[in-house]
Protein backbone atom coordinates (compact mmCIF):
# COMPACT_ATOMS: atom_id res chain seq x y z
CA UNK A 1 0.00 0.00 0.00
CA UNK A 2 1.20 3.60 -1.30
CA UNK A 3 2.07 6.00 1.65
CA UNK A 4 -0.60 8.65 2.13
CA UNK A 5 1.83 12.13 1.96
CA UNK A 6 0.99 14.98 4.01
CA UNK A 7 0.74 18.25 2.58
CA UNK A 8 4.22 19.55 3.17
CA UNK A 9 5.65 16.96 0.83
CA UNK A 10 4.30 18.84 -1.77
CA UNK A 11 6.35 21.86 -1.30
CA UNK A 12 9.09 20.50 -3.33
CA UNK A 13 7.16 18.99 -6.22
CA UNK A 14 5.40 22.45 -6.69
CA UNK A 15 8.79 24.50 -5.89
CA UNK A 16 10.29 22.88 -8.55
CA UNK A 17 7.44 23.34 -11.10
CA UNK A 18 7.27 27.16 -10.18
CA UNK A 19 11.45 27.43 -10.69
CA UNK A 20 11.31 26.10 -13.95
CA UNK A 21 7.43 27.57 -15.19
CA UNK A 22 7.48 30.91 -14.00
CA UNK A 23 11.90 30.47 -14.46
CA UNK A 24 11.98 32.12 -10.60
CA UNK A 25 15.30 33.14 -9.37
CA UNK A 26 14.27 32.85 -6.17
CA UNK A 27 12.25 30.20 -4.08
CA UNK A 28 11.21 29.34 -0.89
CA UNK A 29 9.01 26.72 1.02
CA UNK A 30 6.88 27.68 4.30
CA UNK A 31 7.36 31.51 4.33
CA UNK A 32 6.15 34.67 5.65
CA UNK A 33 4.89 36.44 8.36
CA UNK A 34 3.55 35.56 11.99
CA UNK A 35 -0.07 35.63 10.79
CA UNK A 36 0.55 34.06 7.35
CA UNK A 37 2.76 31.36 6.06
CA UNK A 38 2.66 30.56 2.40
CA UNK A 39 3.55 27.16 1.23
CA UNK A 40 6.08 27.93 -1.51
CA UNK A 41 6.91 31.35 -3.18
CA UNK A 42 8.73 32.76 -5.94
CA UNK A 43 10.42 35.51 -7.23
CA UNK A 44 10.96 36.64 -10.78
CA UNK A 45 12.11 39.00 -13.00
CA UNK A 46 9.45 40.17 -15.58
CA UNK A 47 11.24 43.79 -16.21
CA UNK A 48 14.28 42.56 -18.61
CA UNK A 49 17.62 44.23 -18.11
CA UNK A 50 18.21 47.14 -15.58
CA UNK A 51 14.50 47.28 -15.08
CA UNK A 52 14.64 45.84 -11.24
CA UNK A 53 10.91 44.78 -11.71
CA UNK A 54 9.67 41.56 -9.91
CA UNK A 55 6.81 38.98 -9.91
CA UNK A 56 6.14 37.42 -6.67
CA UNK A 57 3.89 34.27 -6.80
CA UNK A 58 2.57 32.68 -3.66
CA UNK A 59 1.45 29.33 -4.18
CA UNK A 60 -1.13 27.36 -1.05
CA UNK A 61 -0.49 23.82 -1.45
CA UNK A 62 -3.54 21.14 -0.42
CA UNK A 63 -4.43 17.56 -0.79
CA UNK A 64 -7.93 17.85 -1.42
CA UNK A 65 -9.18 16.99 2.09
CA UNK A 66 -10.70 20.32 2.73
CA UNK A 67 -14.01 22.11 1.36
CA UNK A 68 -12.62 24.29 -2.04
CA UNK A 69 -14.56 27.45 -0.85
CA UNK A 70 -12.08 26.73 2.70
CA UNK A 71 -8.52 26.26 0.50
CA UNK A 72 -9.71 28.95 -2.08
CA UNK A 73 -10.42 31.00 0.48
CA UNK A 74 -7.03 30.83 1.65
CA UNK A 75 -5.20 30.97 -1.36
CA UNK A 76 -7.05 34.45 -2.23
CA UNK A 77 -5.99 36.14 0.94
CA UNK A 78 -1.77 35.87 -0.30
CA UNK A 79 -3.22 38.59 -2.83
CA UNK A 80 -2.14 41.09 -0.35
CA UNK A 81 1.42 39.84 -0.64
CA UNK A 82 1.79 38.55 -4.04
CA UNK A 83 1.14 39.58 -7.91
CA UNK A 84 -0.09 36.07 -8.78
CA UNK A 85 -1.20 32.90 -6.65
CA UNK A 86 -2.45 29.75 -7.38
CA UNK A 87 -3.95 27.00 -5.20
CA UNK A 88 -2.54 23.71 -6.37
CA UNK A 89 -4.36 20.59 -5.14
CA UNK A 90 -3.70 17.26 -5.15
CA UNK A 91 -6.42 15.70 -7.51
CA UNK A 92 -6.72 12.86 -9.35
CA UNK A 93 -9.65 13.65 -11.14
CA UNK A 94 -8.85 17.87 -11.69
CA UNK A 95 -11.31 20.39 -10.57
CA UNK A 96 -15.24 21.16 -11.09
CA UNK A 97 -16.17 23.93 -13.71
CA UNK A 98 -17.61 25.49 -10.78
CA UNK A 99 -14.46 25.56 -8.93
CA UNK A 100 -12.69 26.49 -12.40
CA UNK A 101 -15.58 29.65 -12.27
CA UNK A 102 -15.11 30.51 -8.34
CA UNK A 103 -11.43 30.43 -9.17
CA UNK A 104 -11.74 32.61 -12.10
CA UNK A 105 -14.01 34.87 -10.04
CA UNK A 106 -11.14 35.19 -7.49
CA UNK A 107 -8.65 35.75 -9.34
CA UNK A 108 -6.74 33.14 -8.28
CA UNK A 109 -5.26 30.39 -10.40
CA UNK A 110 -5.54 26.38 -10.09
CA UNK A 111 -2.68 23.68 -10.43
CA UNK A 112 -3.69 20.26 -10.24
CA UNK A 113 -1.27 17.62 -8.37
CA UNK A 114 -1.83 14.41 -10.54
CA UNK A 115 -2.14 10.86 -9.63
CA UNK A 116 2.07 11.42 -10.43
CA UNK A 117 2.85 14.05 -8.55
CA UNK A 118 3.01 16.55 -11.58
CA UNK A 119 1.90 19.97 -11.69
CA UNK A 120 -0.91 20.62 -14.20
CA UNK A 121 -1.93 24.74 -14.40
CA UNK A 122 -5.56 24.82 -14.96
CA UNK A 123 -6.11 28.24 -14.93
Amino acid sequence: MAKTLLEKDYYPIVREWLEKHYNCFKTSINIGLVNSRADVVGIRDTGGDFSGEIETIVIEVKRNKEPFATASGQTFGYTIYANRVYLADKRENGFTQDEIMIANHLGIGLIQIDKNNKCNIIR
